[in-house]
């Protein structure tokens, strides 16, 4: 059952756990700490209304049937399984989970695993048509590189912070970690699509941006790298990766 602190908004759930021919049951091996940020106005791009971290134990399970929210979670440690929309997904660490108001889940562990995860839940006020621009819709499973894991990290980390322990102006701050961390997943899912069916100057820049990520990168050196003009590359990422080569190069640069 959940708590409320009157002060801090702070919701404390037990991840229920099954056996089979057993009645479902609380697990006190597993929590899940949530606090809310209650008086949420429509002036944030990203509404962050709920953020927290869970930690579960053995053959613990829950179930999301349809919500009004956008939720993205990180794998800090050990693995569970989630069934988005009926397709199974193992997640470990440094996997991220995204998924929209209208996905059904199943999250459970097995009888030998633990999962750490963290994670933010927002309006789709807003945040909607920046999804749609990221190339994030029908996206859920998105596996991060240790570099952008340790940034995901951190910002969930501050995030959560933020949303417990409300200073001074955090709402502001809250939004604009949410919408990092947006910018860190599209970034990640757009790695991990095979570079093979992208045109030739596209894989070059690409590639390029990779091997040159300690140097101060600029559009005429990725057109360079790949051998055409600014404005033919510009459209070349804009045609298939849904973005203007100077936003992705804004978004590589944040990451």
């Amino acid at each position: 059952m959940a708590r409320t602190g009157s002060s801090r908004a702070r919701h404390v759930r037990r991840v229920r756990h099954s056996s089979p021919g057993h009645a479902t049951t609380e697990n006190p091996a597993s929590w899940e700490k949530c606090w809310v940020n209650a008086g949420l106005d429509d002036q944030q791009p990203i509404g962050i209304v709920r953020a927290g971290e869970s930690d579960w134990g053995p053959n613990g399970h829950y179930e999301k049937v349809g919500s009004d929210l956008f939720a993205l979670e990180l794998v800090l440690g050990g693995s569970g399984v989630v069934e988005v929309n009926g397709a199974q997904h193992l997640f470990v660490p440094g996997d991220m989970l995204f998924i929209g108001p209208k996905d059904n889940c199943r999250f459970y562990t097995g009888p030998a695993r633990r999962w750490h995860k963290t994670y933010m839940a927002f309006r789709p006020e807003g945040a909607a048509a920046i999804i749609s621009q990221l190339n994030l819709d029908g996206v859920c499973h998105i596996r991060l590189a240790k570099t952008a894991f340790r940034h995901a990290r951190q910002r969930f980390s501050s995030l959560v912070e933020a949303v417990r322990d409300k200073p001074g102006g955090f709402r502001e701050r809250v939004s604009a970690l949410g919408y990092e961390l947006l910018l860190i997943t599209a970034q990640a899912a757009q790695a991990g699509k095979p570079r093979g069916s992208y045109p030739s100057q596209v894989q070059r820049a690409l590639l390029h941006a990779e091997t040159h990520q300690d140097m101060p990168l600029t559009v005429r050196e990725l057109a360079r790298a790949a051998g055409c003009s600014r404005q033919h590359l510009s459209d070349l990422f804009t045609t298939h990766l849904g973005i203007g080569v100077h936003e992705w190069l804004t978004r590589w640069r944040i990451n």
